[in-house]
C-alpha cells in the first residue's frame, strides 16, 4: 500500500499560488487579503508576513491556510473569515449575523463625540448596534460614558453582549432586543444609528462580498433607502432627545436634514466621509430650560 506523504512548502510558494487564485477569483486586494489570511493561520501580523517568507509552512498551517482561501475564492469576506474586524481603537467579533464594521462609520463616531463632548447629554443608545462597534468605540473614548446597544435581530444582540463581555465594558455598555427606541427615557439622551440605507432596487449591484454575504436586512433601506432612518425619525418627534447622529447614503443628506427639523431639531449638518460624499447627519435640539 502506497501513502502520499504532502511535504511542507515554502511560505512565499504558498502565499503566491494563494495571490493567484485570488486574482483569478475578481477579489479586488488579492495581496492584502492574503497576507491578513495567512497571518490569521500563522498568528503573525499581516504587516509582517512580506519579511516572513523565506520560512517553511507547515502542513497543518497550509491546509487551515487554503481553507481559508477557499472562502475567499467564493467571496466571503475576509473579516468573517477571521471572525473580527478592527474598528478605531477596538477589535469586535463579527458573523454573518451582522454588517461588518466599515471605515466610513468612523466618522459617525467622531461627530457623535464632537456633540458629547457639548455637554447635555446623560447617555448614548446605538441603534441597529449589529457588532456593538459604535458602542464600544465610544465607550472606548469617553471612559465615562454610558451606552445602551438596540437592535432587532437576536443573533446581533448575542454577539453585541459577547463583544461586550470580551473587551470588558458590562459597567457602561448594554445590549438588548427593541424596536427602535420606544420604550426608553429619552431625556437628554443622543441617538446614533447606521441603519439600512442602501435602496431595494440597488441591493443587486453591490460588490458580492455584500449582496450573498452581509446580512440583507441590515442594509435595505426600502425604495428610497431611507425606510428605517424614517421610522427612527417619527419615534424622535416629540421628545426631549438631545441630539442624533445617523449615517445616510451619499443622495440622503437633504432628506433626512428636512426630517429631522420637522421631528424639531433645530441645528443640522451634513459631514462629508474621506472620499467626499456626504456620509453623516447630525442634528441638536436646542432644549430651554425653566429659570
Amino acid at each position: 500500500v502506497w501513502r502520499v506523504v504532502k511535504r511542507a512548502r515554502g511560505t512565499a510558494e504558498v502565499r503566491r499560488l494563494a495571490i493567484r487564485r485570488l486574482i483569478d477569483a475578481g477579489v479586488e486586494s488579492p495581496v492584502l487579503d492574503a497576507n491578513v489570511l495567512l497571518g490569521f493561520v500563522t498568528q503573525t501580523s499581516a504587516a509582517e508576513i512580506p519579511i516572513h517568507l523565506d520560512g517553511v509552512l507547515d502542513v497543518e498551517a497550509e491546509q487551515e491556510f487554503e481553507a481559508a482561501i477557499n472562502r475567499r475564492v467564493f467571496r466571503e469576506p475576509v473579516a468573517y473569515i477571521t471572525g473580527t474586524k478592527a474598528f478605531r481603537r477596538v477589535e469586535v467579533g463579527v458573523s454573518t449575523d451582522v454588517l461588518i464594521p466599515r471605515p466610513e462609520t468612523e466618522l459617525l463616531v467622531e461627530s457623535a463625540m464632537n456633540i458629547l463632548d457639548s455637554g447635555g447629554c446623560s447617555y448614548v443608545i446605538d441603534v441597529g448596534t449589529g457588532s456593538g462597534a459604535i458602542a464600544l468605540a465610544l465607550a472606548d473614548e469617553r471612559r465615562t460614558l454610558q451606552v445602551v446597544g438596540v437592535d432587532r435581530s437576536y443573533g446581533a444582540v448575542r454577539l453585541a453582549s459577547w463583544n461586550v463581555r470580551r473587551l470588558g465594558f458590562c459597567d457602561r455598555v448594554y445590549s438588548c432586543l427593541a424596536d427602535g427606541v420606544q420604550g426608553f427615557d429619552l431625556c437628554d439622551v443622543l441617538v446614533v444609528a447606521n441603519l439600512p440605507y442602501i435602496r431595494s432596487g440597488d441591493i443587486e449591484l453591490l460588490q458580492p462580498e455584500i449582496r450573498y454575504w452581509e446580512p440583507i436586512s441590515a442594509l435595505d433601506g426600502g425604495p428610497d433607502g431611507l425606510l428605517e432612518i424614517r421610522k427612527l425619525i417619527d419615534q424622535l418627534g416629540g421628545s426631549m432627545v438631545r441630539g442624533v447622529v445617523l449615517e445616510i447614503g451619499a443622495n440622503h443628506g437633504p432628506e433626512v436634514v428636512r426630517l429631522l427639523q420637522l421631528a424639531g431639531f433645530d441645528r443640522t449638518d451634513v459631514h462629508r466621509d474621506f472620499s467626499g460624499f456626504p456620509r453623516v447627519v447630525t442634528a441638536q435640539r436646542t432644549i430651554s430650560t425653566p429659570v
